[in-house]
């Protein structure tokens, strides 16, 4: 929350959670919504918004966009959610981001390039051992491993 990553992977991790939680966009892509949302608030911003969103459980567009604007108005963030709940939705991400180049000036720029390439394979993060060995993490990982029996 606190820690500041780099542009590029906060723009990537941010695509994979809209689309691995399944926001609904409004039939736009993950890339055209972000860069929507940054062209009023800063990369920073929209992630923490779209961790926000989930955890308040509300996956939809409108949602996230509600936050930043709330957000625009304090002149800050004010996250509900902790650094455990943040790590555990982000541990098991894909990701599939090149190294990251110098920062750009513009959003647009920056989120074309940190769109997955066909050419990179797909790693995901191993959460720290502290977290690995939590109640809520190893409940989190049963439910996302359960098979879908929703599904026609």
């Amino acid at each position: 929350m606190g820690e500041s990553i780099p542009e590029q992977q906060a723009i990537a991790e941010t695509i994979a959670l809209l689309e691995y939680y399944g926001f609904e966009l409004n039939g736009q892509t993950a890339a055209a919504t972000i860069e929507q949302w940054c062209a009023h608030s800063p990369v920073a911003w929209v992630r923490l918004a779209v961790l926000e969103a989930l955890y308040r459980g509300r996956y939809k567009k409108i949602s996230v966009t509600a936050i930043l604007r709330v957000w625009q108005r304090w002149e800050k963030p004010q996250v509900q959610f902790n650094r455990e709940f943040e790590s555990l939705i982000c541990a098991e991400l894909p990701t599939k981001v090149a190294p990251t180049p110098p920062a750009q000036s513009r959003p647009e720029a920056s989120i074309a390039s940190a769109l997955p390439s066909p050419s990179l394979g797909i790693a995901t993060f191993s959460p720290p051992p502290e977290l690995a060995n939590s109640d809520a993490y190893q409940k989190l990982k049963a439910i996302a491993t359960q098979p879908d029996t929703k599904k026609p």
